[in-house]
């Protein structure tokens, strides 16, 4: 299991061995929900692999507005090329500070990705860091990726943990050892699970802990195609909550139908409260230009207790 950890001073120390987190000092609540923001903004900067100059500069001049409108105190996005892409854009947020980019390394060559994952926030940060996925509960090929996880501390008494993902594709390929991407995607959300459990018992001692996963997974709740799927499903089943429940499905469609894929809500939210009594406040899918990406950013604000 690849493992890529990030501390940040003067925010406090976690240790992974002793898992006992300390206080930051710097943290100061504002008594207002929580918004987040999770975007795949597809092949960032520049809408494909080694994009140039000019294309990678419209890119950036297409995303930066929007996330700017959109105003999230948490931003995750996925493919987003190398930590030299995601300050394209936290470089133009006032106050935001990059928590971490992960580091995926593409099957068989060694090399980067073009498509990490990174979680940035102007919230008071505890510590950050990103993990692949091990091998899976049956021996098989670790699922393809991993995540990025950064736990924040927005008030006194109040733990926020953040989880930003990208599950693997529907395409059958070599990554993730080239099994069915619904076996890789429901076993990524099994262990996404028992490491948000042990999570919230090591960051339970600074107080109420509310979890949030957000990011592209690459399926659906509500669509044929993915009925036998767990994954999602099995969130719900451990105490998360969806944030697109009550949202009717024209309202929620994350990636716009072309050619012969329909449209689809494949760009999920969802948080566990932990009995924290965090609820939702609000939750949309901002309509956005294909000159920005093929996917839609998905937000919500989230009232801590």
């Amino acid at each position: 299991m690849a493992v890529g950890l990030l501390l940040v001073a003067p925010a406090a120390v976690f240790s992974q061995e002793t898992m006992t987190p300390t206080p930051s000092p710097a943290a100061v609540g504002t008594g207002r929900p929580v918004r987040f923001t999770f975007w795949n903004v597809e092949w960032f900067p520049g809408r494909r692999p080694n994009a140039g100059v000019r294309a990678q500069a419209n890119h950036v001049a297409a995303v930066v507005p929007v996330v700017q409108r959109l105003d999230p105190d948490v931003l995750g996005l996925e493919e987003v090329g190398e930590e030299a892409g995601a300050k394209r854009v936290i470089e133009q947020l006032p106050d935001f500070h990059l928590d971490v980019v992960t580091g995926f390394i593409r099957e068989g060559t060694g090399e980067l990705t073009h498509q990490q994952t990174m979680l940035a926030s102007r919230l008071p940060l505890l510590n950050a860091w990103w993990e692949s996925w091990k091998k899976a509960a049956n021996g098989g090929p670790a699922p393809a990726r991993g995540f990025a996880f950064a736990a924040y501390q927005p008030a006194p008494g109040q733990v926020l943990l953040v989880y930003g993902m990208h599950l693997k594709s529907n395409r059958v390929d070599n990554s993730g050892g080239g099994v069915d991407p619904i076996v890789q995607r429901d076993e990524s959300a099994r262990q996404l699970l028992a490491h948000q459990q042990a999570m919230a018992a090591a960051y339970g001692k600074l107080g109420n802990v509310t979890i949030v996963v957000g990011g592209d997974m690459n399926t659906s709740l509500d669509d044929a195609r993915y009925l036998r799927e767990q994954s999602l499903r099995s969130w719900q089943k451990g105490g998360f909550a969806w944030v697109f429940k009550e949202v009717p499905f024209p309202q929620r469609i994350t990636l716009p139908g072309e050619g012969r894929y329909p449209d689809a809500c494949f760009d999920h939210i969802f948080f566990c409260d932990g009995g924290s009594g965090a609820r939702l406040v609000s939750a949309s899918v901002e309509r956005t230009g294909r000159n920005c990406s093929d996917h839609r950013p998905v937000s919500a604000a989230i009232a801590l207790q």
